[in-house]
């Protein structure tokens, strides 16, 4: 296996990483605003609401920033694992 390849799959890894804080990130947001607000129906997967909920009962609060620090390292380290694996499979060494 190349070198491209391999960096392919760790940045993969990486990726999942910081998805799995994204998503703790959302549901730490939720926890924090169905207290705040129970009249406002939303959950794990509906979670919008609670991010207008949040910023008005935690306006300091840097959960906000972490949510959307972790969906730009998820997205720009998985656009870089796929390059990676498409350069290391169109290579024209690779390809006879």
């Amino acid at each position: 296996m190349d070198l491209m390849r391999i960096a392919s799959y760790i940045g993969f890894v990486i990726a999942l990483c910081f998805y799995v804080k994204w998503i703790q990130a959302i549901w730490k947001l939720v926890a924090e605003s169905k207290p705040l607000e129970s009249a406002v129906r939303f959950n794990r997967f509906n979670w919008t609401p609670a991010l207008k909920v949040h910023r008005g009962g935690y306006p300091d609060s840097p959960l906000r920033r972490q949510i959307v620090t972790y969906f730009l390292l998820t997205s720009v380290i998985m656009i870089a694992a796929m390059a990676c694996l498409a350069y290391s499979t169109f290579h024209p060494s690779v390809i006879r």
